[in-house]
């Protein structure tokens, strides 16, 4: 019996149709620069470089706080003007820089590709991110937005992964 773990529109079974290793061979971890991600794919990709390099100022362009804080005020129903709006978002970024130097994210062996992206409203979309960290195979939904051809992912706003059945958990 196989046992599939559905998240989305993507489903995973103990059978795989590929190991992680061939992901990594067909999805290679390039260098993408922030100004060059004019997909969700290289916004994800331009993120996960920045993490593998420790490279805090990158990952804080790969996002777009201001679009968070908005996505996060609309979400609670909350009245608020540009200034609430600019204070929300420098507080989001201030709360990723710190929390990425006391925990930062081990990148060095996740292979992922965005697998689709479906519209929310305005610059907002919501995508699923499939992929492999080391043997593990695992999926996870993330916000990401899109302002003048720029994709950003929206940081705070991903969601825990949803792990094949049979695999480990980071961590485990």
């Amino acid at each position: 019996m196989t046992n599939a773990v559905s998240v989305s529109r993507v489903a995973w079974t103990d059978a795989f149709p590929w190991k992680p290793s061939d992901l990594a061979m067909l999805m290679p971890q390039t260098l993408v620069e922030h100004d060059a991600c004019t997909t969700p794919e290289a916004a994800v990709r331009s993120l996960q470089a920045a993490y593998r390099r420790r490279d805090l100022d990158a990952a804080v362009r790969c996002q777009d706080f201001r679009s968070e804080a908005l996505l996060k005020l609309r979400r609670h129903g909350a009245a608020f003007d540009d200034e609430a709006l600019d204070r929300e978002a420098h507080a989001l970024e201030v709360s990723f820089r710190r929390a990425t130097v006391e925990n930062w994210p081990d990148f060095e062996d996740v292979t992922s590709t965005v697998t689709s992206v479906e519209p929310m409203f305005g610059e907002f979309y919501i995508g699923v991110e499939a992929g492999s960290v080391g043997r593990s195979a695992y999926a996870r939904t993330l916000y990401l937005s899109c302002i003048a051809g720029r994709w950003s992912v929206l940081g705070s706003m991903y969601r825990p992964c949803t792990y094949a059945e049979g695999s480990r958990q980071a961590g485990a």
